[in-house]
């Protein structure tokens, strides 16, 4: 904060979060939140974030999580696979068991906050971005680690068909915690708002997620007859600062 004076036992240091991007809130044993709430504000039935009782013995944490000690790993809760011959009704636990559509991925993720693993191949759809939920294409279809993939020999494309923006993230700070990397983005219309028409290949509207190792080719907002000054054939942002690097 600034301009402000500290309340008691009011901190500014790092919380020490398991993993924010993640939607994982749960606090380390050495966070600095470790019994240091006021223990005098708690009743006897509250409870913590996954149902434990706030007080561990000695005193109450700040925060949502009352910590016992436990180490909390960062990284993706979960990651769900996505391939051209998979279907959704599958849950993306393997290759083996992948989703056919992205969405269909970014959703089962961003429940959990983790990662969308897609495979080589053409989808032909448009998306929105969900919180948590981290969006990577290049896989051939068997690796096991985000690393091995190779978004330039693996080419994965999200073909939106000219039925409006492919990529679109909306929706205040939550949407900012997600991202989308290695896809080839085409033939995207942009979002009509009010007389004009925004984003072709990718719409943020108040909202920063990371776009990276794209390339978004073959998009336009050039609708004939619109009234309004379109904007934006590549990417549109409004109100927005994503993190934008290495695209095409």
């Amino acid at each position: 904060y600034d301009g402000l004076s500290a309340g008691t036992g009011d901190i500014s240091v790092d919380p020490k979060l398991a993993d924010v991007a993640y939607d994982n809130m749960h606090i380390q044993p050495d966070s600095p939140c470790r019994d240091a709430g006021d223990d005098g504000v708690v009743e006897p039935d509250w409870v913590d974030m996954d149902g434990q009782a706030r007080d561990d013995g000695g005193g109450v944490d700040i925060g949502a999580d009352e910590s016992y000690g436990e180490w909390w790993p960062g990284g993706p809760n979960v990651v769900v696979r996505v391939s051209p011959s998979g279907n959704d009704s599958n849950d993306g636990s393997s290759w083996a068991l992948a989703k056919r559509t992205v969405q269909a991925g970014i959703y089962a993720a961003s429940a959990q906050g983790g990662e969308v693993w897609v495979a080589a191949g053409t989808y032909y759809e448009r998306i929105t971005l969900q919180p948590y939920a981290y969006v990577y294409g290049g896989f051939a279809g068997t690796e096991s680690l985000r690393q091995q993939r190779d978004w330039n020999t693996n080419t994965t494309t999200i073909d939106g068909g000219n039925g409006g923006s492919v990529v679109v993230a909306q929706g205040g700070y939550r949407t900012t915690i997600s991202g989308i990397d290695g896809f080839t983005i085409t033939n995207g219309t942009g979002t009509l708002y009010v007389d004009n028409y925004y984003g072709g290949g990718i719409y943020c509207y108040y909202s920063s997620p990371s776009i990276s190792n794209n390339t978004i080719t073959g998009n336009s907002v050039d609708h004939p007859g619109s009234t309004g000054d379109d904007r934006g054939g590549g990417i549109y942002c409004y109100e927005s600062s994503p993190n934008i690097s290495n695209n095409t």
